[in-house]
């Protein structure tokens, strides 16, 4: 009834989704915890929008849910295993100590956009939600990958491959299908406002809230005093200075809003991660970012970062302004040309999709006895850039000998190699799991350009 009044077009798929969460809904008044549902498909099919309607629902009812953004999601368990380590030093499984705690303040837990792409997230969510499971608790996720394709292009995924089976038999998998990316409408006024200047349109000068007249209007103000310094509480003891914050009139009361401006480097190129972004998406009602360049196929640690930001702000639909070099349309084309191309490949495509036999990987050369380190698969395509920084060549024919050597990080001999560099790409899914960050966040950058 809510989508209908207000103007949501209908939708086959997003009814069958909602059934299935009405279903779920009920079942939580039962004894025994019923099984969760995984959400996965394409960008803008309506995923998150399903998530908010479940929570919302259960909320209503009195039953606990939290809703979470996957990042903040990982923040919460982080800071959650921070106290725990500081309170009882020494013990044990925190991790699923943490878990039991969880449970007992939410039944329920709801969260977007899961993704998960290095090893860290990849043994703590395993950790934490096999043990959330055993507890009773029931999960509601989306995600962009299909469960079976989780961490498809990680290191030492074999240590991550059973938590899979424990999503089966948790939570009910279901593919919401559609070509159409609904974000793009731009009379959706619910989801991420902003705007997004480029080439010719981009304002000459210091950037200031008044060259995006859409922001002054939301904030229903035309004089603003001048931007000062502020720090912002960002978790675990630490704070972030925001060199330039515009606070509307009057300044003292609560319903103040706040306005911060950053250049792309101080935003992603700094010591700045997750728990920073979501510390300013808290605390701030709009983030504008100016001079966000077009990566190169070197920069992807930065362009990563951007993307992260990019999907904390989205989550917690806050203003956001941004001037760049170049169109949504070009600015991951670096990487997109890296991964394969414009067409999205699919995972139907693999050939052949490497067998998981459980072994942990031990280097040929590196790591010294009795030590734990990152292992890599060697690279087969190696391929320097101009400015001397280091890339693999997703699309490149692996070495004929069809040869493993596994090697860990420093003994691979690369200048500047990251993680993203040295995990595999040998299968379309592979590719795929890198490709989805890129294609998510020119979709929600375009929507900018569209209002």
């Amino acid at each position: 009834r809510r989508c209908t009044s207000e103007g949501y077009v209908p939708d086959n798929c997003q009814s069958e989704v909602i059934s299935k969460l009405e279903t779920l809904s009920k079942s939580l008044s039962g004894s025994q915890a019923p099984r969760g549902l995984y959400l996965y498909g394409g960008v803008g099919t309506g995923k998150t929008m399903m998530l908010d309607l479940f929570h919302e629902s259960l909320t209503s009812k009195g039953i606990s849910c939290d809703r979470q953004h996957f990042h903040g999601f990982l923040k919460a368990v982080d800071t959650s295993y921070h106290k725990m380590r500081m309170a009882k030093r020494g013990q044990a499984n925190l991790l699923a100590h943490c878990a039991e705690e969880y449970f007992q303040k939410h039944r329920v837990l709801a969260f977007d956009e899961a993704h998960v792409l290095n090893i860290g997230d990849a043994l703590l969510i395993k950790a934490f939600l096999e043990a959330y499971f055993k507890a009773g608790g029931v999960v509601v996720a989306t995600s962009n990958v299909a469960p079976d394709d989780l961490y498809a292009s990680g290191v030492n995924r074999e240590t991550f491959m059973p938590f899979i089976d424990t999503l089966r038999r948790s939570c009910e998998f279901y593919q919401m299908t559609g070509r159409e990316d609904y974000r793009l409408r731009t009379s959706q006024k619910s989801q991420l406002r902003g705007t997004y200047y480029w080439g010719d349109s981009k304002p000459s000068g210091d950037v200031t809230p008044s060259d995006f007249p859409s922001l002054m209007e939301t904030m229903e103000c035309h004089d603003l005093p001048k931007a000062e310094a502020m720090e912002i509480d960002v978790g675990f003891g630490r704070r972030l200075t925001c060199p330039h914050i515009w606070t509307t009139p009057p300044a003292a009361e609560p319903a103040a809003k706040k306005i911060a401006r950053f250049s792309f480097d101080e935003l992603c190129r700094r010591a700045t991660g997750p728990s920073e972004w979501l510390g300013l998406a808290e605390n701030l009602d709009a983030i504008l970012v100016t001079e966000v360049p077009r990566f190169e196929a070197h920069d992807e640690d930065a362009a990563r970062r951007f993307i992260t930001f990019i999907d904390v702000v989205y989550d917690h639909k806050r203003f956001l302004g941004i001037t760049a070099r170049t169109s949504p349309e070009d600015i991951f084309q670096e990487f997109i040309s890296k991964y394969g191309g414009d067409e999205m490949p699919s995972p139907e495509e693999d050939v052949a999709k490497p067998e998981v036999d459980g072994r942990i990987r031990m280097p040929s050369h590196g790591m010294a006895s009795g030590r734990h380190g990152m292992v890599f698969q060697r690279p087969k395509s190696l391929k320097y850039t101009h400015s001397g920084g280091y890339v693999t060549d997703a699309s490149a024919p692996a070495a004929p000998d069809g040869g493993e050597e596994w090697v860990e990080w420093s003994a691979t001999g690369l200048k500047d190699a990251s993680v993203f560099d040295l995990s595999p790409t040998g299968t379309s899914t592979q590719i795929r799991d890198k490709l989805l960050p890129f294609i998510r966040c020119q979709s929600r950058l375009k929507q900018l350009v569209a209002r």
